[in-house]
């Protein structure tokens, strides 16, 4: 795995290429958000099912548009990423 300074810069000149006209696919795991806010669409999976796919600046509003099964909205909580937000939301203890 790369350190955060080092998964920043990659990312960061993978943006220069999609901005060039590049497409670039990849998979990320536990994203800072300075790196998250860098990516245009987002496929979000949750036991192999599709939760999101869309653009990712869009994800945390989708989110706060869905319920719990019990009935709770969902909120993205203060002081919080919505990159860490996701992480929380899509863990199996969060959802336990």
């Amino acid at each position: 795995g790369l350190d955060s300074t080092t998964a920043l810069q990659l990312v960061q000149t993978l943006r220069k290429l999609c901005d060039g006209g590049m497409t670039i696919i990849c998979c990320i795991h536990q994203p800072r958000e300075n790196i998250f806010s860098l990516f245009d669409q987002l496929l979000l999976l949750a036991d192999g099912r599709t939760a999101y796919f869309g653009p990712a600046a869009g994800c945390g509003e989708y989110l706060e548009s869905l319920s719990m099964p019990s009935g709770e909205k969902l909120s993205l909580p203060p002081f919080t990423t919505v990159a860490d937000w996701i992480l929380d939301l899509m863990s199996k203890e969060a959802v336990a």
